[in-house]
């Protein structure tokens, strides 16, 4: 999963109640405003350094980094910053165009040296659109825990999950690198890539209606109340997720916004808040229940920084008790099937688990992929790091 740039007008303020009754305890409200907002958010976890512009219905997600102390960031209009993202100036300018999508974990670097002094490295600029009626501008997509190392995202273009685009190589409209591949020259791009087809397109059209709106809901959340908008607290309400608190198990339902972490909405955990405050003992975590829910956590026995939980918009994350979460890792639903897993289940650092089930004491090993998979006890035995998996089949390595 941009901000405008016209100035905010002092108003008064609307606030709508939106009750609560998720779980045990008192009825909680969260509130919005309707006076006018900047028209994008950035979570205040999120770090800004330097001169980013962000324009209008951009939504930055809980602990994404962008650094332009040493060179500018635009962010372009109906962009999206995602979870734990890395936008990392420090080599030169960096342009995120409009509809870009910069997935959970996901890093993209500027460029030194770039090839055309003027046309800097970028995501989602030149190319053009397809389809039978396309549009001027159409999104581009960078995948869970992916990199773009100074290299060139066009319109209509997507890097897959694990994979990685080297420095100077331009991913042209129409294609999508394949998952955990390494494009390090121009001639690497037909063999390690596939044509973007319809299902993608509706995918990346329907990620950014969604960001879109979460920029608008929780930039009303916070002008009604800042604190609403920290911590343990509310999601905004939307036309696919009504607002609610998570559910702390035998505590009910829980605001917190002294909590380091992020935990937002349809979350129900295991843990009671003083347990959830000894296993997260890294600031920048992020469980967040505002678009696929519910995420139903069983008890948690460690959980590392930059970890990340979240659904698709009318899908659900359960996962079962005793789960161990490593650096920077992804367990994400999708759109066959509920993510579940059973008691015990570890996944490593950077490793993602998409749209997927697994049985008890399964290990998902460091940097592996596993994608629209219905793992046996057998698979979690055969699974190795650096791996992608889909349909429960191994595919190849991660090659970077």
């Amino acid at each position: 999963m941009s901000p405008p740039r016209n100035i905010f007008v002092v108003a008064l303020v609307l606030v709508v109640s939106v009750p609560i009754s998720f779980g045990k305890g008192k009825k909680i409200e969260c509130h919005t405003s309707a006076s006018p907002s900047p028209g994008y958010f950035v979570d205040p976890t999120a770090t800004k350094r330097g001169n980013v512009d962000i324009r209008s219905h951009v939504y930055v997600a809980p602990f994404a980094m962008l650094d332009a102390v040493r060179y500018n960031i635009l962010l372009d209009e109906d962009s999206d910053v995602q979870d734990s993202v890395h936008v990392d100036a420090s080599a030169g300018p960096l342009v995120i165009g409009k509809k870009a999508i910069l997935a959970h974990g996901a890093t993209v670097k500027s460029n030194p040296n770039p090839k055309i002094p003027e046309f800097h490295p970028a995501i989602g600029i030149g190319g053009m659109c397809h389809g039978t009626d396309p549009p001027a501008v159409c999104p581009s997509f960078v995948g869970f825990n992916a990199e773009v190392d100074g290299g060139i995202v066009q319109l209509d273009a997507m890097v897959g999950i694990l994979a990685r685009v080297g420095p100077g190589v331009t991913i042209p409209s129409g294609r999508k690198v394949k998952p955990g591949k390494n494009v390090t020259s121009d001639a690497d791009v037909m063999a390690l890539t596939d044509p973007v087809d319809d299902d993608d397109r509706s995918f990346m059209n329907g990620v950014i209606d969604v960001n879109v709106a979460l920029a608008k809901g929780y930039a009303d959340l916070s002008n009604a109340d800042s604190t609403q908008v920290e911590g343990i607290n509310c999601n905004p309400p939307t036309s696919f997720a009504p607002s609610v608190v998570p559910v702390l198990d035998g505590q009910g339902e829980r605001q917190v916004p002294s909590f380091l972490d992020r935990i937002i909405g349809h979350v129900h955990t295991g843990d009671t808040l003083e347990s959830l405050e000894r296993v997260m003992t890294e600031k920048g975590i992020s469980i967040r229940g505002d678009e696929g829910f519910p995420l139903e956590i069983g008890s948690i026995t460690r959980i590392s920084n930059g970890t990340t939980i979240h659904a698709l918009k009318d899908t659900s994350v359960v996962l079962g008790p005793e789960g161990t979460y490593g650096n920077y890792s992804i367990v994400h639903g999708g759109t066959h099937r509920i993510t579940t897993t059973g008691g015990k289940f570890s996944i490593g650092e950077r490793a993602v688990f998409y749209d997927s089930a697994a049985p008890a004491n399964c290990t998902i090993p460091a940097r592996t992929l596993i994608y629209d998979s219905n793992l046996t006890a057998d698979d979690c035995r055969k699974i190795s790091d650096h791996e992608v998996w889909e349909k429960g089949k191994f595919l190849w390595k991660v090659d970077w």
